[in-house]
């Protein structure tokens, strides 16, 4: 849910507020509007570029400025509507957000922090109204850099790293599976990359290779930290190497950092284990957690027939769970049962008090 606008990053890192902030900002508004440089669009670029390096430097006031000043840039727009949310100009964000909104009205950065604007300032009907248009939003705000980032990549395809890499694609089409192993092992020796390492991946898996495949997750990990995904495939392999004990605890990990769609795959494999391992009760606790995952992913593709079936699933695999009662909640308003949703979302309550999105949901019906 948009709700937890926190995983995003505006919360993470507050920057130290000044009164005079969103002065300083409106005074660099009013002098970039009179600008000739709005007239030319590589000028208003550099000013983005400008601002993204002085908040490298953590030079934030020369960043906030430059961000300003790059007046017809809708991503610079954002980053300084972000700026004014952590030093608490709500009301300035939320304008510079508005404006956002009616050039790019199928954007999904302005709709988030415009919810979370509403929470603090807790207008929660707003806060609902935007974050559903946050959950329909379809693309992301474009960059200055993406022309150039698409000129690179088309660079990197045709000379140097790339063209082997895709030589080494050829490979394994044509089954040549020796020639293309030592192809990826120079390539990765030369610079670690994600579609060798993958390749490498699916090579050692292929051919039975488990060790080398765990080593070559482990690998992964030290440079990049853990996924759910990545977790899931080191679950698989541990299990074939017949190292129960720590595949349960891969799959566990996966769940409990929920970080992309494989969060499904861990608990489907702890589910079977269990099973086969003749623990029932196990293996309806991960059914309950893969019940709440599939609603939530129902309900963010307005699937909301199937999304109260798993929901439902959900709370009677388990009774306590807060979030579960919370998405039925939601599915059920959604296809306008709402004494049913009101009913669920008052047993999110009661079981966790703290629950602000079921509280958001029931002031709004209740008005």
């Amino acid at each position: 849910s948009s709700f937890l606008v926190s995983e995003i990053g505006f919360e993470r890192q507050p920057l130290t507020s000044t009164p005079t902030f969103g002065q300083l900002i409106a005074n660099v508004q009013v002098i970039a509007a009179e600008s000739d440089d709005r007239q030319d669009v590589k000028k208003m670029e550099a000013k983005y570029y400008l601002a993204r390096n002085y908040l490298r430097g953590e030079n934030e006031e020369s960043a906030a400025k430059k961000f300003a000043e790059a007046a017809d840039v809708p991503i610079a727009q954002y980053e300084l509507a972000k700026m004014l949310y952590r030093h608490n100009e709500l009301d300035k964000a939320n304008e510079i957000l508005q404006e956002i909104s009616s050039q790019e009205p199928n954007a999904i950065q302005p709709a988030v922090l415009s919810a979370q604007i509403a929470l603090k300032q807790n207008r929660n009907r707003d806060a609902i109204r935007l974050s559903l248009q946050s959950d329909q939003a379809i693309k992301p705000l474009g960059s200055p850099f993406d022309s150039d980032r698409a000129k690179l990549n088309g660079l990197y395809t045709s000379i140097g790293y790339g063209k082997e890499l895709n030589r080494a694609y050829q490979q394994i089409e044509r089954f040549e599976m020796k020639a293309a192993r030592k192809t990826l092992d120079d390539l990765i020796d030369v610079q670690w990359n994600f579609q060798t390492h993958d390749a490498l991946f699916q090579l050692a898996k292929q051919a039975g290779d488990f060790e080398q495949a765990i080593s070559l997750i482990e690998q992964r990990f030290k440079r990049m930290g853990p996924s759910t995904q990545w977790l899931s495939e080191l679950g698989l392999m541990q299990l074939k190497l017949k190292d129960d004990t720590s595949a349960v605890a891969s799959w566990k990990r996966g769940i409990a950092l929920n970080s992309d769609p494989w969060t499904m795959d861990c608990c489907v494999q702890l589910s079977e284990y269990f099973t086969k391992a003749g623990n029932a009760e196990q293996s309806e606790v991960y059914d309950a957690i893969g019940g709440r995952y599939l609603a939530r992913n129902s309900i963010d593709q307005s699937q909301f027939v199937e999304a109260r079936t798993f929901a439902e699933k959900a709370t009677k695999l388990d009774p306590q769970s807060a979030e579960a009662f919370y998405l039925l909640g939601e599915s059920q308003l959604a296809l306008r049962v709402v004494s049913q949703a009101t009913e669920a979302f008052e047993k999110c309550l009661e079981l966790s008090p703290g629950h602000g999105r079921a509280r958001a949901r029931l002031e709004s019906l209740n008005k």
